[in-house]
């Protein structure tokens, strides 16, 4: 702005004409289509935050409910901040435009970061996407909840240890301001532990050193490398299963742009592979959209739909002798169901004929009969 001879003090028409107008057409053209995009890609049905069904939503339920609805969240959350930030451009006052600033900064962040759903179907980049996600949204998550804990306990204490030192100009506001003893103890976690002048500026310096050198060892080497197994872990479980770590998420985003096809290519270009129709011919719009498409494909099957698009292939190829073969094989089956048949009712026949000559005579007709002999 200062380039282009804008004074943060002016309002909007006294911005230069390109910065207005760039402005314009990304907040009339993008906030739209963000809107859209990220009505289209949301997940926010029972099953999606409650998948079993048991009334119960666990953390884990949650986390992959965020990440469900991830480019919902990002579109909308985005669309917001510039429209927002597009608004506080009108203002003459100075917080305003500072605000203005502020917004700009964050949309630009929500923006790129929804970049990543677009490389989520290239099953590399998809991995290492969702690896990280689960590393933020699980274990790091557990560990900043210890984390606050802790250092809101040794920044309580150093803050207390740094009341009425021997020279208050000294000690960078700690002594005065419970927030800056809490950032001091941030930046030591991360590496900066150089404070031994600062720790001599105060009443106890020796406990102080005590407690600061506690805060050093547990953040630097315990906490930190226990993020950093966590991490670990997280990475070898999903990269031992890349395959299963992937496939639904992809398998989500191709059935979620599926559906923002027009009814025609929606038959058409279905995922997965197509039942009779396709073998026998027929591939109309009607035969197809009635036709079950069940499988859908990734890298590792590949090979598999290439042996079964060729069989296909051949078979309509051979169609006539297929089934010339198939009714001969039709014929077949009958005679051998006809014979069949024919034997069961011989076995009948022999039953009866057994039973009828080897039935025994009552002892008592026997008898009867004999009176009558000589």
């Amino acid at each position: 702005r200062k380039a282009s001879g804008y004074a943060l003090s002016m309002g909007w028409e006294d911005k230069p004409l390109e910065i207005a107008l760039m402005q314009t057409i990304l907040v009339a053209l993008g906030v739209p289509w963000l809107l859209y995009m990220g009505w289209k890609q949301r997940r926010l049905g029972p099953k999606d935050y409650d998948p079993d069904e048991d009334g119960d939503i666990t953390p884990t339920e949650m986390m992959m409910f965020v990440f469900k609805n991830s480019s919902f969240f990002l579109d909308y959350s985005g669309s917001l901040t510039m429209v927002a930030a597009y608004v506080l451009s009108f203002g003459r006052d100075l917080d305003y435009q500072r605000m203005e600033l502020q917004l700009w900064a964050c949309s630009s962040i929500l923006l790129w970061c929804n970049l990543l759903n677009v490389i989520m179907p290239f099953k590399f980049f998809g991995i290492l996407v969702i690896i990280i996600y689960k590393m933020l949204i699980g274990d790091f998550f557990k560990f900043f909840a210890v984390y606050v804990i802790m250092i809101a306990a040794f920044s309580q204490a150093i803050f207390c240890l740094f009341q009425m030192p021997e020279l208050p100009s000294d000690t960078g506001g700690i002594d005065v301001d419970p927030l800056q003893a809490f950032l001091k103890l941030v930046w030591v976690s991360l590496g900066d532990v150089d404070d031994a002048g600062l720790i001599s500026v105060t009443r106890e310096p020796n406990l102080t050193l005590t407690v600061y050198m506690i805060w050093v060892m547990l953040s630097t080497v315990l906490l930190i490398n226990l993020l950093i197994a966590m991490m670990g872990q997280t990475f070898t479980s999903d990269m031992e299963d890349t395959h299963g770590a992937w496939v639904f998420p992809f398998a989500h985003l191709v059935l979620t742009y599926e559906k923002m096809l027009s009814p025609q290519n929606m038959a058409r270009h279905r995922t997965g592979v197509p039942g009779h129709a396709e073998s026998d011919g027929n591939t109309t719009d009607e035969s197809l959209r009635r036709e079950p498409f069940y499988e859908i494909v990734v890298q590792e099957n590949r090979k598999k739909l290439n042996e079964q698009s060729k069989a296909m292939e051949d078979r309509r190829s051979h169609k006539m002798v297929l089934d010339a073969v198939q009714s001969y094989g039709d014929g077949m089956r009958e005679c051998t169901e006809t014979l069949k048949a024919m034997q069961y009712a011989m076995e009948e026949v022999e039953d009866e004929r057994k039973n009828l000559f080897s039935s025994t005579v009552d002892a008592k007709a026997v008898e009867g009969v004999g009176g009558w002999l000589p």
